[in-house]
């Protein structure tokens, strides 16, 4: 699946994180969007699902991010989205995913951040 048809994941464990990033993705014309905020059944859905992109938060109780991440890498998600309030905070966290070839947001995430991450 390529542009506007991708599947897409959204996790993040506050609620109102997961409307958003929602909004703002469905304002992109993108429709097969799955969200939780679980991680614990997030990683449930990754492991038994294929999808195109995952957009998680990094810091989530239960299951991180960086887990989901590393599960969405080994089955060659196509893009990989993660978002952080940390990340100005954290060289070495930037420069570990740009190496995976993960972007990166900070947060609270511009619109065209997050419509160009995922596109």
């Amino acid at each position: 699946m390529t542009g506007k048809e991708a599947k897409i994941l959204i996790v993040d464990d506050l609620i109102e994180m997961v409307r958003v990033m929602q909004k703002i993705i469905e304002s992109g014309g993108y429709h097969d969007i799955i969200s939780f905020s679980n991680s614990r059944e997030a990683k449930k859905y990754l492991l038994e699902n294929e999808i195109d992109v995952l957009v998680t938060d990094l810091q989530m109780p239960e299951v991180s991010g960086m887990e989901l991440i590393d599960i969405a890498f080994k089955k060659k998600v196509r893009r990989i989205v993660a978002v952080s309030g940390m990340v100005q905070k954290s060289e070495s966290l930037q420069k570990a995913l740009k190496t995976l070839g993960v972007t990166l947001l900070d947060k609270p995430c511009k619109i065209e951040d997050v419509l160009e991450a995922i596109g």
